[in-house]
């Protein structure tokens, strides 16, 4: 698979991430828990290919946000699913103020990788 493939799977998420918290500060959660499901399928999809590319894992910070983020993603995705399909307020309100905050700790492990695979060339 080419690079340039790699990395468009890998800005992905950071759109579809970025249309999940703003829908979810505007209240519209379905949309939210798309955008967020979306770029989950995109970002395992980058992650596990750039992982092969690289044929080994090298720990560092890069790779421990990476795996913090896409860990913490999941569990906002699947809390505001769970908040949406039983109707549950509260939990609809705690999926709506923690999403910034995940999305800050996901743009820390792209632009980490960003920054590390750039100094690569």
């Amino acid at each position: 698979m080419s690079l340039t493939i790699l990395v468009i799977t890998m800005t992905l998420p950071l759109f579809l991430y970025t249309y999940g918290l703003y829908q979810s500060r505007l209240y519209e959660y379905r949309l939210a828990i798309i955008g967020l499901a979306l770029g989950l399928i995109f970002d395992w999809f980058g992650t596990i290919n750039m992982f092969w590319r690289a044929g080994k894992m090298v720990w560092g910070l890069h790779p421990i946000f990476g795996l913090l983020a896409v860990s913490l993603v999941t569990l906002e995705m699947l809390s505001g699913l769970y908040g949406l399909v039983r109707n549950r307020e509260k939990t609809l309100l705690l999926f709506r103020l923690t999403t910034p905050w995940i999305y800050g700790i996901w743009l820390a492990s792209y632009f980490t990788g960003l920054l590390k695979h750039a100094a690569w060339k």
